[in-house]
């Protein structure tokens, strides 16, 4: 990615831009995958306005020399309050961008959650980003399987483990089916359409995926149902 110091990067001021920058480069089903929410959006607005009710309070003549946006929590120092949540399609919005977030994390000394359903193996990414990991997982029917996907992360030198259990059916996300899209990734005319109007990440994500390693795969399945982003197969 781009350094703050130059390129695309240097244009953004702020999230706005950020965002901006990715609607503009990422095909709509992509985009509106990470951005938005499910069916009216209503916590999805509510928690917008949350933040914005938030209100910081100005002191003037006080020593500011020790501050600091340090702060421990899970039992671990981090130098700000924050941790990065796992995102499934994080490896499809950028070439090998869960790698790049994770780097990013770690320089920064906080947390990157790897989703289990990422496109990167899990080994990969202590290797080569480091720093303080944590591992999503969604608990499958079979149970030993979740068992060994949870010791094959700490094998790998994960630390925290996030159980998510608030998806007992699927999200009603009503975008994805007007934009064709979905996880597993279904190739529809609408789809391909869409991916058409956005070469740069046609080119520099999916196609470079397609020439180096093939079309992604959920690297943190078992070995068996590693099928493609675009294949209908997953564990159950």
């Amino acid at each position: 990615m781009s350094k703050a110091t130059g390129g695309p990067l240097s244009r953004a001021f702020n999230i706005t831009d950020l965002r901006d920058m990715a609607r503009r480069r990422l095909p709509r089903g992509f985009f509106e995958y990470v951005d938005r929410g499910c069916e009216d959006e209503l916590l999805l607005h509510r928690n917008r306005d949350a933040f914005d009710g938030l209100r910081f309070c100005p002191r003037a003549l006080i020593d500011v020399s020790a501050r600091t946006t340090a702060a421990t929590f899970m039992g671990q120092p981090h130098d700000m309050p924050a941790a990065i949540a796992p995102t499934a399609a994080a490896g499809l919005l950028w070439y090998d961008g869960e790698v790049a977030i994770a780097k990013a994390a770690a320089a920064a000394n906080i947390p990157f959650s790897l989703s289990i359903n990422s496109s990167t193996p899990l080994e990969r990414i202590a290797k080569q980003a480091g720093g303080r990991l944590w591992f999503q997982l969604y608990v499958w029917a079979d149970k030993d399987l979740s068992y060994q996907a949870v010791a094959r992360a700490r094998h790998a030198g994960f630390e925290g483990l996030i159980v998510t259990v608030d998806t007992p059916v699927h999200a009603n996300r009503e975008y994805n089916l007007r934009n064709g899209f979905g996880l597993p990734f279904k190739l529809s005319t609408g789809a391909l359409m869409d991916m058409m109007r956005r070469p740069r990440w046609l080119c520099g994500v999916l196609g470079r995926y397609v020439v180096t390693t093939g079309y992604p795969k959920f690297e943190n399945y078992p070995a068996w149902q590693r099928t493609s982003v675009t294949d209908a197969g997953r564990v159950g």
